[in-house]
């Protein structure tokens, strides 16, 4: 969903009364869940560069790998001013901070198993490549579990998201600081684990078509059949004709936290008042 779509569904649902105040907007606890927030800071946080600029009234987003293997999170922005950079690698136990615009649009996925040339800066991954550079211009392909954050949407609160409609690859939380809504959506980062949530018919294998071998993450039933009645398009752009489906369903069941179709924001998005003393941790694998 968009972002004009989605403040138009929050205005919606706050005429409706489906939602209210920032004081009673969802609030899953990290400890709710059952996990714990990270200590604050991570673990082996690199900061920016002295070379690269302080953003005038900057919000901070740390990325953590809690993996046990390498990442290469990426970075998309949607609106004003992004990080310094919009991909990296990132070993297992480390953290690096990034810079945004306190009106920053954006979203944070992590790419596996890259294979990149060094003098190049180009190749393949199993999961969510951006054209096959590490500094990505573009959406990462799905799967990829994605946290969405605006910075400064309506009434001046800043909102965010853990969403799985474009699939999932990795488990995934953010941890705002000092406080709000900490949603968490964990498994297990193993293949067998994957196939545990994900309907049969959407399981991804980044070998296919050669062996079938490599699960790597679960499509969306939208991404990987382009039908109407899943991405929430055409006749079926609306919450009363699009609802949750047999292939969102285990999703949310996973993830309760996240959110698993378009129209799923009201149950599944996350704010509070926008401020220069707010900064948030987007965590992989934070089991």
């Amino acid at each position: 969903m968009n972002l004009l779509s989605l403040l138009t569904l929050i205005s919606a649902l706050l005429v409706a009364g489906e939602i209210h105040t920032p004081s009673v907007l969802p609030s899953i606890s990290a400890s709710s869940s059952g996990f714990p927030s990270p200590n604050q800071p991570p673990p082996n946080l690199v900061p920016p560069p002295p070379s690269v600029s302080k953003i005038p009234n900057n919000r901070s987003i740390t990325i953590t790998n809690s993996c046990q293997y390498n990442l290469w999170p990426a970075v998309l922005t949607t609106n004003n001013t992004g990080p310094y950079t919009n991909g990296f690698n990132l070993p297992p136990s480390m953290s690096l901070q990034l810079w945004v615009s306190h009106d920053w649009t954006g979203r944070i996925w992590a790419r596996t198993n890259c294979s990149f040339n060094e003098s190049t800066n180009t190749g393949p991954c199993f999961t969510g490549s951006c054209a096959n550079i590490v500094n990505c211009t573009l959406s990462g392909e799905p799967p990829t579990t994605l946290a969405e954050f605006n910075m400064l949407g309506w009434q001046n609160l800043t909102f965010w998201d853990i969403s799985l409609v474009n699939g999932f690859n990795l488990p995934m939380a953010i941890y705002p600081s000092p406080s709000g809504p900490k949603p968490v959506c964990q498994w297990n980062p193993d293949p067998e684990s994957i196939k545990d949530h994900c309907p049969e018919e959407l399981v991804f294998y980044a070998d296919a078509p050669v062996s079938y071998t490599q699960v790597a993450g679960c499509m969306s039933a939208c991404d990987k059949y382009g039908d109407s009645k899943y991405c929430c398009t055409g006749d079926d752009d609306t919450p009363d004709s699009c609802g949750p489906t047999r292939y969102s369903t285990p999703f949310k069941e996973m993830c309760p936290d996240a959110y698993t179709y378009a129209f799923d924001d009201a149950t599944s998005t996350f704010a509070t008042a926008s401020g220069p003393q707010l900064s948030y941790e987007v965590v992989f694998c934070p089991g």
